[in-house]
């Protein structure tokens, strides 16, 4: 479900037009909003596992989850809800291995975080244990350092091969490169996906790509927070993770749209979306058949979705009751807008055109301006020079 704010730029002339009814642009499905989430069980104690859980992925085929452990250097496989299908020794030659992502087939890959390498393993259905001289080594060759804050969170794209990494602390980094040609040992030079600085995590502990959004979940032990961004570094969502973790390590995502976090020392909790949304409509006194999100039962050419993601009330005639704000400087154009914490589940984007066919949100910078107990506020800016037109717009989804 989407709705669009739209504001447009031209030479000394900012033009506010409205659209909820507009067509889909977006390349991706409306996010997995994040800030949704509620624990639906744990901790659940890892069988197998007694120390430093420190990675999981989601096998789609199998329905199961491998869970790494970098001190035990072993993985084992969990059905969902945490019961013990086998455990999988590592070949000693393994070190410190952090993260580890399904590729898909038997295919993993694994991070060894002090070389800096990206280790791709087959682990079929009888393996026992994983060879190291017979898996392929990827060295990151230009991640800095050699001590213990190098290759933590790990995660890929199946349909480009590419994958994405966290350099977690001593200077963060998300990195991403394409799966290298042939299959004998190499070493690439990573290139910087976003600066990861402007999320304001303690640490980037873990990683997963959402295929069907093109959302990253951005995992911080230090901050215990999950953050939902674009691959262009706007974040989208922002779940602080409700119950004590000690230390949250490792992230996935379920076929079902189930989180998955393990911690250290061998804890599983699972998290599921609930009907935020669908709540607050129950509350606002709409006409029967008239709660939808994209419904406007009042006319006023706001929907449903609109007046819960800008804080309106459900009915609130006038369109302009608070509505993002555009503002134009000598070399920016600026899109402000409030988000209420009590309005969660959804995905907040600004993105800018100059051909208002095509939107994305590369280029522009978003940031939080202001917080208060109830709300933030919220700023998109792009610079207007060398474009002969420049519109932005605020994209709010559901998942």
């Amino acid at each position: 479900m989407r709705a669009y704010i739209f504001r447009t730029w031209k030479p000394l002339l900012l033009v506010l037009a409205i659209a909820p009814g507009a067509p889909p642009i977006a390349l991706h499905a409306g996010g997995v909003g994040i800030s949704g989430y509620e624990l639906e069980s744990g901790p659940i104690t890892i069988p197998g596992l007694n120390a430093n859980a420190s990675g999981t992925a989601y096998h789609a085929a199998r329905n199961t989850l491998f869970v790494l452990s970098d001190l035990l250097e072993g993985i084992v496989e969990l059905n969902l809800d945490g019961t013990l299908v086998r455990s999988i020794q590592l070949h000693p030659s393994f070190e410190d291995t952090e993260g580890i992502v399904h590729l898909g087939g038997d295919q993993f890959a694994l991070t060894e975080e002090r070389r800096r390498n990206i280790v791709i393993a087959t682990i079929a259905a009888d393996t026992t244990t994983v060879d190291y001289d017979a898996s392929r080594v990827i060295h990151l060759d230009n991640v800095p350092g050699n001590d213990n804050s190098g290759l933590e969170g790990l995660a890929y794209e199946s349909g480009s091969g590419t994958f994405f990494v966290t350099k977690e602390q001593s200077a963060q980094f998300l990195y991403r490169f394409p799966t290298p040609p042939g299959t004998l040992d190499t070493s690439v030079s990573a290139a910087s996906l976003y600066d990861p600085v402007p999320l304001g995590l303690g640490d980037l502990a873990g990683l997963h790509y959402d295929e069907p959004s093109g959302s990253l979940l951005v995992l911080s032990d230090v901050s215990k927070t999950i953050v939902e961004t674009t691959l262009h570094g706007s974040e989208l969502s922002r779940l602080v993770i409700p119950v004590p973790i000690a230390k949250p390590e490792g992230i996935t995502m379920d076929s079902t749209g189930k989180v998955y976090v393990v911690s250290e020392p061998n804890g599983l909790y699972v998290f599921a979306r609930a009907n935020h949304y669908e709540s607050w409509a129950s509350l606002q006194g709409f006409p029967a058949g008239l709660e939808a999100p994209s419904d406007d039962p009042d006319a006023n050419g706001i929907s449903n979705l609109l007046d819960y993601a800008l804080g309106r009330a459900g009915g609130e005639f006038d369109p302009q009751q608070r509505m993002p704000t555009p503002s134009l400087t000598a070399s920016e154009l600026q899109l402000t807008f409030t988000r209420p914490k009590a309005a969660l589940g959804l995905c907040y984007l600004v993105q800018v055109t100059d051909d208002y066919l095509s939107w994305s949100d590369g280029g522009v910078t978003l940031l939080k301006i202001s917080e208060t107990a109830a709300e933030e506020t919220w700023r998109g800016t792009v610079p207007i020079s060398g474009a002969a037109r420049r519109a932005l717009r605020l994209r709010v989804t559901l998942p």
